[in-house]
């Protein structure tokens, strides 16, 4: 599921050519840079004297999946001071300043492309939050199978709702700025496609690019929270084995008394399964065994994405071959 998440995260941000050209050129004008390295610490600790210590921007990497987003959110709470920042290491460089220092110069110099380049990173900044909430989750060790239907469930909701009110969800971002009527045209042609383009992408896991979404759809049938919504009967559980051998009267003892009744008492619609599971053994036997197998399934697999993870990140070269490895 995190190589998914990174896939989306991925079409996500690939419309924002010009916002990639600007991270890109400040990431490489460090690059073997120390004393600017040094210039641009302690000019960041002249503007946050109250801060505890300036850091550098998170590098961009292809094998660290958060470091794009999180390289964005950077930029846009320090961007203002950027254009300062620049315009001295152009007078120290003088005729000697990199091609780097030079394009983030130009860029920062117009007054046009600046503005954009703010909106964007603060559109980005904002709408990538929920990809990022999500990588979080998908690489932790908290298990978490009956969730992952939903939580993809309410992305792909997510991404529908911001790609077709685009202008009502990104408006917040031009207060202030006197943005042009085209610049702003393009920036919201350029969130619509991010939008569309990452919900492409997780259609495509919704349905036959995850081989385990079926299982994963109906494996929410052992937290009580989502029995409301799932079939209400054996037979409407192929996709998880070993279901099939449920007796009727234990899932419907479970389906219409036992698990509604957990629910209504529970606190905050929330029930702890191992303890409800654990305590139902003896009544539920069968079903019981299936949900303690089922519902922590990550705990069994955990090292075998790690495996797969490593081979992923260090060999196929292109998206298609990053998905064949991931389906294979």
């Amino acid at each position: 599921m995190a190589h998914i998440m990174n896939l989306i995260g991925d079409a996500f941000r690939r419309p924002f050519d010009q916002l990639n050209a600007f991270m890109l050129s400040f990431s490489q004008m460090f690059y073997h840079a120390g004393s600017r390295k040094r210039r641009y610490l302690q000019f960041m600790s002249g503007k946050h004297p109250t801060r505890q210590k300036a850091t550098m921007a998170p590098n961009p990497c292809a094998t660290r999946w958060n470091s794009w987003f999180s390289a964005v959110q950077y930029h846009s709470e320090h961007f203002k001071l950027y254009k300062e920042f620049i315009e001295m290491e152009i007078k120290v460089s003088g005729s000697s300043a990199p091609q780097s220092v030079e394009r983030l110069h130009e860029m920062l110099q117009n007054e046009d492309m600046a503005q954009c380049l703010q909106v964007q990173l603060s559109i980005m900044a904002d709408k990538c939050e929920r990809i990022l909430q999500l990588l979080d989750i998908f690489q932790s060790r908290k298990p978490i199978t009956t969730k992952v239907f939903d939580y993809f469930e309410d992305l792909q909701m997510n991404f529908t709702a911001n790609k077709e009110l685009q202008y009502e969800s990104c408006a917040e971002h031009f207060e202030g700025l006197d943005v042009h009527h085209a610049t702003k045209t393009h920036i919201l042609n350029l969130v619509h496609l991010a939008y569309s383009n990452a919900e492409e992408k997780l259609t495509k896991y919704m349905s036959e690019g995850q081989p385990a979404i079926n299982f994963l759809r109906e494996v929410r049938v052992f937290d009580p929270r989502y029995i409301s919504f799932m079939e209400d009967s054996v037979s409407g559980y192929t996709h998880i084995p070993g279901f099939s051998a449920v007796p009727n009267d234990e899932f419907d003892a479970y389906f219409q008394r036992l698990g509604p009744a957990a629910l209504k008492a529970s606190a905050c619609g929330v029930v702890d399964l191992d303890v409800f599971w654990d305590g139902l053994l003896e009544r539920l036997p069968v079903l019981s065994a299936l949900a303690k197998r089922y519902k922590d399934v990550i705990r069994l697999t955990s090292g075998v994405f790690e495996r797969d993870e490593l081979k992923i990140d260090c060999g196929p070269d292109s998206e298609d071959e990053v998905e064949d490895s991931l389906d294979t």
